[in-house]
């Protein structure tokens, strides 16, 4: 098969063997693979996979269909389309994942569901069940313009709170605020005195898309989903509830910073790391079928979706990788698998 291989320190196309299977294994011929920040870490040398894991293969969510199966699995066919979270070797042709951390895909994905996973799982993951986030909630996320920070956009909205979605660069912003304004349960939207534009929905939710400088101004926050971290974790904790919680889940600007650690003591704030990439399998089936029972529905009602930033076919995956390295991409960056 063919794949994208890392080979020092950079990601070039060439074939690689055919993964196995195992009794409760599924083979799935690839069709699309979402591209992430774990990826780039992952070829720069940062972040190697977990231990059993293929180490020269990147990618860790995929959608395909089934092409053999372990004498386990029952729970699915031959040819039904998947798609799901992997710890590694999604940028291939072939990919070997247990069956239980795997979805069916629903009709109206499509190709797109190769970028599902990755966004939503952590989203979810970071902010309901470990966060638990409410109806009603105030909640500002960092980086929002990423993949997991749009999926965390519309999940806010969806449990209908108010959301703050914190943006630098004013093309991508602008893009950002149109798709959302695109939703189809949105009531209305209006720019305030700081040109943020901030939109209401049916279920009461409302979005206000600011910039980093004047997040601070729309409210102080219940939820953080901190995708940036570093000295931004000060300006969290001044802008706190009492009780507050914060994922930090990505370190864009940094891995460390000082903070007032009385600030935690007054506001009573929770602060937690989150990864998926490492927990064990029960863990990662666990998330699977929360997402199967309270996401996909959504998805199938048309509340949640994926916004595609571009594609590449795998044969293209040095142009892929440089693209998302880059760094001005809305949404996801999907490899569409070749056949040879």
């Amino acid at each position: 098969m063919y794949a994208a291989l890392i080979e020092n320190s950079s990601i070039t196309y060439a074939q690689a063997p055919e993964p196995s299977i195992s009794g409760d294994d599924i083979l799935v011929k690839v069709e699309t693979a979402g591209l992430n920040a774990a990826d780039i870490l992952q070829v720069a040398g940062y972040y190697p996979p977990p231990p059993g894991t293929v180490e020269d293969i990147p990618g860790l969510e995929y959608c395909g269909t089934v092409e053999k199966m372990g004498a386990n699995v029952t729970k699915f066919k031959i040819g039904d389309r998947v798609m799901g979270l992997t710890a590694g070797g999604a940028h291939a042709e072939k990919l070997s994942v247990n069956a239980a951390t795997a979805l069916l895909v629903p009709d109206i994905l499509g190709k797109k569901a190769g970028g599902f996973s990755e966004a939503f799982f952590t989203a979810y993951d970071a902010l309901v069940l470990k966060a638990g986030l409410k109806a009603g909630e105030s909640l500002l996320i960092t980086g929002a313009a990423g993949g997991v920070g749009m999926a965390a956009t519309q999940l806010g909205i969806a449990w209908g709170c108010q959301v703050t979605s914190s943006v630098k660069t004013e093309s991508t912003r602008k893009r950002f605020e149109a798709y959302f304004t695109g939703h189809k349960n949105v009531i209305s939207s209006q720019r305030d005195t700081h040109d943020s534009l901030q939109t209401a929905f049916r279920n009461g939710a409302q979005l206000t898309v600011s910039t980093p400088e004047t997040e601070h101004l729309y409210r102080e926050y219940d939820i953080f989903l901190e995708l940036l971290a570093g000295a931004h974790l000060t300006k969290d904790l001044a802008m706190a509830k009492k009780g507050a919680r914060i994922a930090i889940i990505g370190l864009l600007e940094g891995t460390s910073c000082e903070i007032d650690l009385s600030q935690l003591l007054k506001k009573h704030v929770a602060i937690f790391g989150s990864t998926l990439r490492s927990r064990p399998l029960e863990e990662k089936a666990f998330l699977t079928e929360h997402v199967r029972q309270y996401l996909l529905p959504l998805v199938i009602n048309k509340d949640l979706d994926i916004m595609i930033d571009s594609s590449f076919p795998l044969r293209e995956v040095e142009r892929a990788y440089y693209h998302f390295k880059n760094g001005k991409k809305l949404g996801k960056i999907l490899l569409e698998i070749d056949e040879h």
